[in-house]
């Protein structure tokens, strides 16, 4: 999804400031998915990133916003760096057990009847 533009023909200073939170909208939509992700367990669907065109510099009025994003952007990436790990210590985990039962695929059943 590129960055609508209001106008067209050369960019203007609102043009470029629509076209910068349009961008900033859909990075935080897709952080917000992230976020439900990580809350829920259940991966949402997105559409692919492309890159925006955009006519200039980020104007100085969305500079806060942005770096709030940012900030939300390395917690959701710490939240899912520790899920991998767990996930990672858990499957070792498993491989072991299944290396300790001697090669067992299946449930194993003593008979005290006998």
């Amino acid at each position: 999804m590129t960055a609508p533009s209001a106008y067209s023909g050369p960019p203007t200073e609102e043009s470029n400031h629509l076209a910068w939170e349009a961008t900033l909208d859909r990075l935080e939509q897709d952080l917000l998915l992230a976020e439900r992700f990580l809350a829920s367990g259940q991966a949402p669907t997105t559409e692919p990133w492309e890159v925006p065109q955009l006519d200039g510099p980020m104007p100085d009025s969305l500079l806060s916003r942005a770096s709030e994003i940012l900030r939300r952007q390395s917690d959701v990436k710490d939240s899912l760096r520790e899920a991998l790990s767990s996930n990672d210590r858990q499957r070792a985990f498993t491989d072991r057990v299944n290396l300790s039962s001697n090669g067992l695929t299946g449930p194993a059943y003593v008979d005290f009847t006998a």
